[in-house]
Formats: structure tokens, sequence, C-alpha cells
């Protein structure tokens, strides 16, 4: 299934409202130089008490050749959570108007106004691919990573960097166009926000995992990401 997904979209295409009225945080300058501006603007804590799951957003202004400056805001959001608010359970092709009509609700909240048409056509910069498969029979995360983790991934990605982190828990291979992660989702959810691989916890999601590792066969789910990094 498609899980992360970062969209582009022209300045023009969109609006902005003034939210400091309800309460809602504005846009943030996070750099500025003479040629280039960059601002953020993340779901506030009055949004995420909400328990929806909202998207993050950056605003871009660069100044073209001709000297006239160019805004564009990315938008990065995981699809699966907008509708279910963990990424465990998978979409279908045929939830493509739901993900739209969801995320342009959020964006609402947060006051970029943008109609489902641009969003549904808006040029992609990035995409995640991603399974989640629960093993059975005694199989573990960590036992099948090792497995794969003796693939000579050289042969398979250029200018490959591949390491395992947390223990052997997670394999991740780069290259300069995409990358490829293998991780032990449950055992993910009980690290801390820098070191885990999913850094974007919804509290539904949370919850979901604290209820599965009460059960008495505990669960494993192996998890793994196929991130392509360009346009």
């Amino acid at each position: 299934m498609i899980d992360t997904i970062i969209l582009s979209i022209p300045k023009p295409k969109t609006m902005t409202l003034d939210m400091a009225a309800r309460g809602v945080a504005n846009w943030d300058l996070q750099a500025k130089t003479k040629v280039y501006d960059k601002y953020v603007k993340n779901p506030s804590a009055k949004e995420k008490a909400s328990g929806l799951y909202f998207p993050r957003l950056d605003g871009y202004r660069r100044k073209k050749d001709n000297l006239e400056w160019e805004s564009t805001i990315k938008i990065e959001f995981s699809a699966p959570k907008l509708i279910y608010k963990n990424n465990i359970d998978e979409l279908a092709d045929s939830q493509f108007e739901d993900v739209v009509e969801a995320l342009k609700d959020r964006l609402d909240r947060m006051g970029v106004i943008i109609t489902k048409n641009n969003l549904a056509n808006a040029a992609v910069r990035s995409v995640h691919y991603s399974k989640n498969i629960e093993l059975i029979n005694g199989y573990t995360s960590q036992y099948v990573i090792g497995e794969l983790g003796k693939i000579n991934l050289n042969k398979r990605f250029d200018l490959t960097k591949a390491r395992y982190m947390n223990d052997g828990q997670s394999l991740c291979a780069y290259c300069i166009s995409h990358s490829f992660i293998l991780y032990d989702k449950i055992a993910d959810l009980k690290r801390s926000k820098k070191k885990s691989i999913d850094r974007d916890q919804t509290q539904y999601q949370l919850n979901l995992f604290e209820q599965l590792s009460k059960k008495e066969v505990p669960h494993e789910i192996l998890r793994f990401e196929v991130r392509l990094s360009q346009k």
C-alpha cells in the first residue's frame, strides 16, 4: 500500500487563513536568506488533542532568475493515518477519493484552503510504499531481518549504505533516489521519537499496540518500506 506522500502545490492554487483568532498557530519562519525563505506549520496542541491526524506543512519562497519570487507549499502526510489513525490497516486504490476528502478537511482546519481537484492533481515529490506482515509459527522480526541482512545489498543498490539499527531490529539500505527499510513494527513503538523509524505516531496507534502487547501470544509485525525520494 501507499503510506507517506509528499505533495507540492503552487501557492497561487491555495488560500491561507489567519487562524490566530481560533487558537491555531500560524506559519513560523524557520529559515531566511536573500533568495530563499522557509516557513513551517505543524499541527497545534489543540489539533492533536482532537484525536485526528494532521499533515505537516512547509512553505517555500524562492527568487527565480528573473528576480521574481515563486512560492510553493509542501504537504507531507500518511494516507492510512488520515483514514484509520494508524498505518497498520491498509488502504485500497478505491479509497483515493476518501483520502483526498480527509486531507482537504485537515487542511481546512489548519487554515489552508485547497480544492479537492488541486489536491488530487498535485505534483508528488516523494512516496513511500509499505507492507505489514504478521509473523506466525514462532518466527520473529529480528530473525527475519538477520536472514535478509545476509543478502549482498551492494549488488542491488548503487552507492548503498546498508546498516543495522536499534540492536538489529531494523535494516536500512539507501541510495540517491530511493531507500529500503525493514524493521520490527512493535519494537519501534517502544522507542523514543528520536530513535524510532516511524516518528509520527498517533495516540490511537500507540493505544492499539498497547492492547496487542497484553495478549497471551505476543504479536510480531515485520514492516518494510520502499521510499522513492525523487519526483
